[in-house]
C-alpha cells in the first residue's frame, strides 16, 4: 500500500515521444530504469524542467512501456486481417483441377492432424533460461537442463537428432517465467487463416525488446522476449505469411549488438525459429537476401544454433 502511495503521489514527469506527450508518475519510470532514474532525479536539464523528449522511441512503445510499469504487463496489437485470392493454378502456371477424391483426400488430411494430440509435458522441468536469469545455476553442457542460449534444453545435442520436429519440440517446450507474476496477461492468440498478419504483432515485442536493453529494463526485456517466443511457438507458418517473420528478421538484425549466438537472447531465439521452420521461409526470396544481409549476421546465427545440435 506504502508503495503504491508512493509511486502515484510523486511527481508527474512531463515525457515527449513523436507527436505524443505523455505524463509519468516520476517514481513509476524512475524506479523502473537506471537511465530514467537519472533523467528524472539526476542534474540534467530534463531533471530540472521536468520534461524530457526521447528519440528513437516510437510513442505505441512507450506508451506499452507505461503500461507495464503500472499494470506489470502489455498488450500487444490486434493482427490486420488481409483477404486473400486463392491460387488457382499449379507449379508449372497452369489451371488447377480438383476432383473430388484429391478434395477428399485434403479433408482427411486435415482431419488427422487435428486428430494429432499436443506434445505431453514432462512431470518435471529443468528451468529455463528465464529462470537462470533470476538466480538459478546452469549446468553443465550434455546434462539435463543444457543452457543453450534463451534457453535451457531438456537434452543434450549428442543424444538429440537436429531434426526440424525435435527443434520445432525445443523450441516450443520453453515455458515463461515473467508471465507468471500476473494472471492478468492476455495469451497470445493463434493465426487460423493466411490473411492474418501478424507483422505489426511481432514488431512490437521486438520494439519492447530493444526499448527494454536501451534503458536497461531487465524484466521488461525479458517478459517482451517471453511474449515474442510465445506467440511464435503458436504461430502456423503459411507461405503467405514469411513475409511477417521477414519483418520481425530486418527489425531484429538492424537494432540489436552483434554477440555471440549464446549472448544475444532475441538473435538466438529467432535462430531457433529458423531452425524448424527453414523450408517454408526458404521460399520466400527476400528472406534469401536477408540472409546474407550485414555481412551474414543471420546466417552466422543460424550455424552457430545447428553446430550446436550436431556435434
Amino acid at each position: 500500500m506504502n508503495n503504491h502511495y508512493s509511486l502515484y503521489s510523486s511527481t508527474p514527469f512531463k515525457v515527449s515521444v513523436g507527436s505524443r506527450t505523455f505524463y509519468v508518475h516520476a517514481d513509476a519510470a524512475s524506479n523502473k530504469s537506471r537511465p530514467f532514474e537519472r533523467l528524472i532525479n539526476g542534474f540534467m536539464k530534463e531533471a530540472s524542467e521536468g520534461t524530457a523528449k526521447l528519440e528513437g522511441v516510437t510513442p505505441d512503445t512507450f506508451d506499452r512501456f507505461l503500461q507495464w510499469a503500472y499494470k506489470g504487463y502489455y498488450t500487444a496489437p490486434a493482427p490486420s486481417i488481409h483477404e486473400m485470392e486463392e491460387d488457382s493454378t499449379d507449379d508449372n502456371g497452369k489451371e488447377r483441377v480438383y476432383d473430388e477424391k484429391e478434395q477428399h483426400l485434403e479433408v482427411e488430411e486435415e482431419a488427422t492432424m487435428k486428430s494429432i494430440p499436443p506434445i505431453p509435458e514432462e512431470p518435471e522441468r529443468p528451468p529455463s533460461h528465464w529462470s537462470h536469469k533470476n538466480g538459478k545455476k546452469k549446468t553443465k553442457p550434455g546434462k539435463r537442463g543444457m543452457f543453450d542460449g534463451w534457453r535451457e534444453t531438456t537434452t543434450s545435442p549428442e543424444s538429440t537428432p537436429a531434426s526440424r520436429q525435435s527443434l520445432k519440440e525445443s523450441f516450443i517446450e520453453c515455458k515463461p517465467i515473467q508471465r507468471r507474476h500476473s494472471i492478468d496477461i492476455p495469451q497470445p492468440r493463434s493465426n487460423k487463416d493466411k490473411g492474418e498478419d501478424y507483422t505489426e504483432v511481432f514488431l512490437c515485442h521486438a520494439h519492447i525488446y530493444v526499448f527494454a536493453e536501451r534503458y536497461d529494463i531487465q524484466e521488461l526485456k525479458l517478459l517482451a522476449l517471453e511474449e515474442l517466443h510465445e506467440t511464435l511457438a503458436i504461430f502456423t507458418l503459411f507461405e503467405e505469411r514469411t513475409r511477417d517473420i521477414v519483418a520481425l528478421l530486418q527489425y531484429a538484425y538492424a537494432n540489436t549488438v552483434k554477440l555471440s549466438y549464446i549472448d544475444n537472447e532475441l538473435r538466438s531465439l529467432l535462430a531457433d525459429y529458423i531452425g524448424f521452420e527453414m523450408a517454408t521461409l526458404m521460399k520466400d526470396p527476400e528472406f534469401k537476401n536477408v540472409m546474407i544481409e550485414d555481412g551474414g549476421d543471420m546466417l552466422g546465427d543460424f550455424m552457430a544454433m545447428v553446430a550446436k545440435r550436431i556435434h
